[in-house]
């Protein structure tokens, strides 16, 4: 995998306290301002107990724990750069936590890598009160291949492929009896000229 093998080169990064080295602090610093802009429309919704679906490399978690937010991380695989960020592995398909353990639940651009979208999407639903998703999305087959084609860049050649238009999204979020708060489309330009189209979903 490799978002794995970059994370042993660059590991080193720190939460709370200086990282180690100048790489290690230019990539913090450049994480933490993308992050928190991606989260810009859904932090007001991200309250409580939080817990990051699907964390990745940290950045996420490590965003909010420095808001002094409660967080656990949870994936499929430990790919963490944050020293200080725990991860707790799971199978993909049960989460160990109890029913409503959380007030939040988080999945940043994450369902599109699941095989079974619909069952990480029921677990999250049991285990938290307010689920909140940010997704890749498009409209027609151009933005179709954005969206495939910023993944294979993002993830360093890693795509995942199962991708859905925002009605095809709510569709599933309505099957499951979620009711959707509020919704941002927003675009992105992580490698312009060319852009990504991102819906950002609070669900209760």
């Amino acid at each position: 995998m490799p978002v794995k093998s970059l994370s042993k080169r660059i590991r080193g990064l720190r939460c709370k306290g200086a990282s180690k080295g100048v790489i290690a602090q230019i990539v913090d610093f450049i994480l933490s301002r993308r992050t928190k802009k991606r989260l810009a429309f859904t932090r007001p919704f991200i309250t409580g107990n939080v817990l990051d679906l699907g964390c990745s490399i940290g950045s996420v978690s490590c965003s909010l724990l420095r808001e002094g937010l409660n967080v656990r991380s949870v994936d499929v695989e430990d790919v963490s750069i944050y020293e200080d960020i725990k991860v707790d592995v799971y199978d993909g398909t049960t989460l160990k936590y109890r029913d409503k353990e959380f007030e939040s639940c988080l999945l940043t651009h994450v369902l599109h890598h699941c095989s079974d979208q619909i069952a990480v999407l029921k677990e999250a639903q049991r285990v938290s009160k307010r689920v909140i998703i940010i997704e890749d999305v498009y409209r027609n087959g151009f933005e179709r291949f954005l969206v495939y084609f910023n993944d294979i860049l993002g993830n360093f050649g890693d795509a995942g492929g199962s991708y859905r238009s925002e009605k095809e999204w709510e569709e599933a979020f309505e099957s499951l009896g979620f009711k959707v708060l509020e919704k941002k489309v927003f675009l992105g330009f992580p490698f312009p000229p060319l852009y990504c189209r991102y819906s950002a979903y609070v669900l209760e």
